[in-house]
C-alpha cells in the first residue's frame, strides 16, 4: 500500500509544481476498498471526491480505534454541513 500512496502523493506534487497547467477546481482519484486495502486507478478526476477513502485508509494503516470514531463523526459532520 505504501506504494500506491507515494504514486498518488508524486502526481499531486507534479501538479502542484506546475500549477499554471491545471484549473483551480477540485479532483480527486476514484478508489475502491477491498478486503485486502485500498485501491486507486490513479486516474485524476474533475470535481470534489464523493468517498470517503480517508477513514478507510486510516482504518488499512491500522490507526487507533479512536482516531477512526473521530475522524468517521467529523465526516458525519460535514456530510450534514452539505446537505444543508
Amino acid at each position: 500500500m505504501t506504494e500506491r500512496i507515494t504514486t498518488a502523493e508524486a502526481v499531486l506534487r507534479e501538479l502542484l509544481e506546475r500549477p499554471e497547467q491545471i484549473d483551480r477546481a477540485a479532483y480527486h482519484f476514484t478508489d475502491t476498498v477491498r478486503s485486502d486495502g485500498l485501491s486507486f486507478d490513479y486516474r485524476l478526476r474533475e470535481g470534489p471526491a464523493v468517498s470517503r477513502n480517508a477513514v478507510a485508509l486510516l482504518q488499512a494503516c491500522d490507526a487507533p480505534a479512536r482516531v477512526v470514531r473521530r475522524a468517521r463523526a467529523r465526516q458525519a459532520d460535514l456530510d450534514r454541513a452539505s446537505t444543508q
